[in-house]
């Protein structure tokens, strides 16, 4: 169960300096264990952070904004790098952060000329061709 966790809500960094350190969702692990309490009820792994009801249109705005990037990530290899950028304050690094911080993307790798980003986990990936109606 817990390599079904991390594969479903894992993976997201957010440290520049070391992409090893990942966390999960904390919103969709309380709702998935949530289930548990349900009697009878076998857990099922769904796509609960875009279910928040007050975080869908920042995320569809995010996702508009970063629209080739993240439509290139979802179709063509999931789970893989995005782009590398290097860090600067101009509206595409400003957009990567967004994406960054709303969990569109997490660091994966950190060479000497950029970072590179990909989607942390199924849950994002699943959320994302919802948003751009991939499914």
């Amino acid at each position: 169960m817990l390599t079904q966790l991390k594969r479903h809500y894992g993976g997201y960094c957010f440290n520049y300096y070391d992409p090893s350190a990942q966390v999960y969702c904390p919103w969709s692990i309380n709702h998935f264990f949530a289930q548990m309490l349900e009697p009878d009820k076998e857990p099922e792994f769904g796509t609960y952070w875009l279910k928040q009801p007050q975080l869908k249109p920042k995320l569809q705005a995010t996702a508009q904004a970063f629209e080739p990037e993240l439509q290139n990530l979802i179709q063509r290899q999931p789970g893989y790098f995005v782009s590398r950028y290097l860090l600067s304050a101009d509206a595409r690094y400003i957009q990567l952060w967004q994406a960054l911080n709303l969990g569109f993307i997490s660091i994966k790798h950190i060479p000497e000329e950029g970072n590179s980003y990909g989607c942390p986990n199924l849950e994002m990936e699943r959320s994302l061709k919802r948003i751009f109606e991939l499914d």
